[in-house]
């Protein structure tokens, strides 16, 4: 790991560095986009269409979806009224989760974490999903209805233009500020 950290800080040496963004709640990943019914045939080629959309009926597609639009909005508020960025742009992501009960002291020690604990945050959700919903949220076009969205952007024009992009998952500790993300952009 230490060797994908010392190639990332030699491609982002030489970019301009903003300052970090800060946005608070839980990370939610973005789950994967399922098959709608296959609703009528190409009259031309005679082959079903079907097309993928995201299914707005569970809960995890609705989290999903706030956190993406609370990304969003906080990376507006913090962008202000600069152009979207050209070319490529190098991100960090560090995300922070809360860290499981079991892993703290009881009794009077019960503020103080067990001996041998990961420091690292391994579990669900997957790093590249939550990353993945990051992405398109700096991108912004959560934030507008669709005849809309064509030349709105935040960050970015295309999440493509991220590159490299690198993820991290921590436990939050109580002095850092909770559940969360940091983003810091290079470009």
């Amino acid at each position: 790991m230490t060797e994908q950290l010392r190639l990332f800080a030699d491609e982002v040496q030489a970019l301009h560095a903003y300052p970090p963004l800060w946005v608070s709640g839980t990370p939610e990943q973005k789950g994967s986009q399922q098959w709608g019914a296959c609703t009528w045939i190409d009259k031309v080629t005679k082959k079903r269409k079907c097309r993928a959309f995201p299914d707005d009926k569970n809960d995890a597609a609705v989290r999903s979806k706030n956190w993406e639009r609370r990304v969003a909005i906080t990376a507006r508020d913090w962008w202000g009224a600069r152009m979207p960025l050209e070319g490529p742009v190098a991100l960090s992501l560090l995300f922070y989760f809360e860290r499981p009960l079991g892993h703290y002291r009881s009794g009077k020690y019960s503020q103080d974490i067990k001996a041998g604990m990961p420091l690292l945050h391994t579990g669900k959700p997957d790093s590249d999903k939550v990353a993945r919903n990051v992405g398109d949220a700096l991108k912004g076009t959560v934030l507008w209805p669709k005849g809309e969205r064509d030349g709105r952007r935040i960050i970015y024009r295309d999440d493509s233009q991220a590159n490299p992009v690198l993820i991290r998952k921590h436990y939050a500790c109580r002095f850092h500020g909770g559940e969360g993300v940091e983003i810091l952009i290079y470009a």
